[in-house]
Parts: C-alpha cells; sequence; structure tokens
C-alpha cells in the first residue's frame, strides 16, 4: 500500500484541546482508517480518490474537536428522518446522475439548515443509490468504496451524536466481504442498521446468491434493520449489464417504485422475510408500489403465505413517508390493517429538494385518517421503537 504524505499533518490536528461534547483520544485517525481496511483485506489505494475522502474524514473529526458540536448544530426539534442522505463532493463527482435526474449539491451544512427548518432533531444518514455499487465487476474498487463511505458517515454522525444517525452500505455482490463490512460498520463504527439497493447486478434481494448474507446478519444478537432504497434496474444480456428502465422518464420519476415492489416481492415468495425473523425492512416510499400487488402475488400463485405475510407487513416491515405520501398513499397502506406505528418520518434530503418539502409534511399534519398520538407515532416514537438504544450508540472515537 502506498504512503500517503498527510500522515504528519494529523498528529498535530488531533493535539488540539477539545471543547465539544464528544471526546476524541489523539489516536491518528488516518492511520486508524488505512490499518482496519488491510486487516479487513481491502486496499484503499484501488481508487485514485483516497487521499481525498481521507482529507475529508480527517477534517470532520476536526470540526468536533476543535468546536462545540452540539446544539448550535442542526434542529432541537422532536422529529425523527429516517431517510435523509449525504452527498459529499467526491461521490457527487463519481456519481452525476441519480434516478435519471442530476445528483443534488450537498454539505452537512445545509442538513442542518434543513433539519431546523422542519423541527427535525435527529436524521439518519445514508448513501442513496447506486450506494457502492458504482464499479460492476471490480471487486477490489466496490470493497474500498464501502469502506471509504461508511468510515465518512460515521464520521459525521461520531461527530454529531446529538443529531446524527447513520445507516451503513455492504459491498454487495461480494457476499463474505459484505458480510465482514457489515460487522465492521455495525460493531465498529456503530451503525444503526445497513442500507442495500433493491437489486445489484441483475439480482434482486431474495436471489439464493443473497442467501448466506441475510442469514449471517439474522444470526446476530439482537433487532437488525435493513433499509431497502431502489436503484435503476438493470438485466444482464450477453453478459453485459444493461439498464432496463422501459420508459422514457427517469427512473427516480417512477421506476423506483416498482423497483421497490420487485425485490420485495421477490422477498416474500423465495420466504426470506418470514424465515429470518430477527431481520427488521425500511421499506421507502411508504412501499413504493408493494402494498398495491402484494394480494394478487399472494392470492393468485402463493395462497399459503398470505397469512404469514400480512402478519410481516404490520410487525417486521416498516414504512418511511418520503415523497407526497401522505395524500392517498399511506391511507391505502393503513387498509391492510398495518398499524400507524408502523410509519416511520422520512423526507429523502437532499434529493428532495427542501422548497419540495412543506406539502409532503402538511399533509402528515392534516391527515385525517391518524390520529394526534398516531402523528406524533409518525414524527419520532414509531422510530425510537424501531431502531431502540441503536439510534443512539454511535458512540465516540476512542
Amino acid at each position: 500500500m502506498r504512503t500517503y504524505r498527510i500522515t504528519v499533518l494529523i498528529g498535530v490536528i488531533f493535539s488540539l484541546c477539545c471543547t465539544g461534547q464528544t471526546s476524541f483520544n489523539s489516536s491518528n485517525i488516518f492511520d486508524r482508517i488505512l490499518h482496519n481496511a488491510a486487516a479487513d483485506g481491502i486496499h484503499l489505494s484501488a481508487l485514485n480518490f483516497t487521499d481525498l475522502v481521507l482529507r475529508e474524514i480527517v477534517g470532520i473529526y476536526d470540526s468536533a474537536i476543535c468546536s462545540d458540536n452540539s446544539s448550535s448544530k442542526g434542529g432541537n426539534g422532536s422529529r425523527i428522518d429516517v431517510h435523509n442522505h449525504l452527498v459529499p463532493d467526491w461521490y457527487r463527482s463519481l456519481v452525476p446522475v441519480t434516478g435519471g435526474n442530476p445528483t443534488p449539491q450537498w454539505n452537512i451544512s445545509s442538513t442542518f439548515s434543513f433539519m431546523e427548518s422542519e423541527d427535525i432533531g435527529r436524521s439518519v444518514l445514508s448513501f442513496s443509490s447506486p450506494g457502492a455499487a458504482v464499479f460492476p465487476g471490480n471487486r477490489a474498487k466496490t470493497l474500498a468504496l464501502a469502506r471509504l463511505m461508511n468510515e465518512e458517515t460515521a464520521a459525521y454522525a461520531r461527530s454529531f451524536t446529538d443529531k446524527l444517525s447513520f445507516m451503513a452500505v455492504v459491498p454487495f455482490p461480494y457476499i463474505n466481504e459484505s458480510i465482514q463490512e457489515a460487522r465492521y460498520a455495525l460493531d465498529e463504527l456503530g451503525a444503526a442498521g445497513l442500507v442495500l439497493l433493491s437489486s445489484f447486478e441483475g439480482k434482486y434481494l431474495g436471489d439464493p446468491a443473497f442467501a448466506e448474507f441475510f442469514r449471517a446478519v439474522n444470526g446476530r444478537e439482537g433487532r437488525q434493520i435493513i433499509f431497502v432504497h431502489p436503484g435503476t434496474p438493470y438485466l444482464i444480456v450477453n453478459g453485459e449489464l444493461v439498464e432496463a428502465n422501459p420508459t422514457r422518464y427517469p427512473t427516480g420519476f417512477l421506476e423506483f417504485y416498482f423497483e421497490t415492489a420487485r425485490t420485495f416481492q421477490d422477498l416474500t415468495v423465495t420466504q426470506t422475510l418470514h424465515n429470518l425473523s430477527n431481520l427488521h425492512w425500511i421499506v421507502p416510499h411508504a412501499g413504493g408500489a408493494y402494498p398495491t400487488i402484494i394480494d394478487r402475488i399472494l392470492f393468485g400463485s402463493f395462497p399459503a403465505l398470505v397469512n404469514d405475510t400480512y402478519d410481516i407487513m404490520k410487525t417486521r416491515l416498516w414504512y418511511d413517508t418520503a415523497g407526497p405520501t401522505f395524500l392517498h398513499q399511506v391511507g391505502g397502506l393503513l387498509a391492510y390493517d398495518v398499524s400507524d406505528s408502523q410509519i416511520l418520518f422520512g423526507t429523502d434530503f437532499p434529493y428532495v429538494p427542501q422548497l419540495s418539502q412543506p406539502g409532503s409534511l402538511q399533509a402528515i399534519l392534516d391527515s385525517d385518517f391518524i390520529d394526534d398520538a398516531g402523528k406524533e407515532g409518525v414524527f419520532s416514537m414509531n422510530a425510537k421503537g424501531l431502531f431502540r438504544e441503536n439510534l443512539f450508540d454511535q458512540g465516540c472515537l476512542h
């Protein structure tokens, strides 16, 4: 592994006194990241922008050490946003288009400003699609990218423990390496859960290729949370990955919601949902198209799964509100006897910009099918019930 030239700088940075609430020792963050990656067989040098990302991570920790990071950052409200994204400049350069639209500009200050404007007290950060699946077929780059993404997201969550939590990516479709990355992110970095795309290289989440991963996560102690985020669908044609959006519209406009339906249909009929009872799933955008087709799937072809599937929909599937879901969509979901205690507040910021948020928020407040106690649950208590202590357990770096 090559020698990085900024290492000397880090000792100076971490010799500064800590005036914020989060305490870090003076160990070399830079070297810790390199050492841990190497110990896991991850070669960060596979990416030509590793130096840039590591500098950024050090800067995040530096901000925590050298400033009061608590009450002056973000909102002081009670709402918990479970669907909030980070988009570092280096990642936007790597992925300039998301879902057929320009990837938004972002910095952590914009997240804090947004939280303040929407009365949000805590945001659960995650990377949106395509996550770490940027280099199809390239194992070394995928592993390195997933580790850098998790280290940076963890840096924000650890630096602003009273405002931020995070969900970690894994380097699918590499199963053993994904199990290893999940362990590292959950046990060492303090991730509140994992975020997966709806499909990877043409395979949906119920595919047998992923079964070992889900069994490993299910075997961990305590409730395990998996947030599934839709992405652009792909098919394998003559050994090549081909984008499979069948319409002329951007995938984020329409196809994302059917991608959610496809992958949860796959998880249902393969009984992945049924057999791994330690897993709890966050289904974005109030379930996408999944709730609207599940009757047809079950009653038409899998009647033996009807009762158990509906029980899972009511207990181990959780549905975020990202987008204009409260106008009609959530009402349809509740018609399945899903309790409003399974509904989680989510915004999809910054992919759904701040100017587009007030209507969705007001629709929740004005809803006549959820009472005031239910709305309080949507805004905060349901997330606390799902995540439990994991929402607040990133801890400090020692």
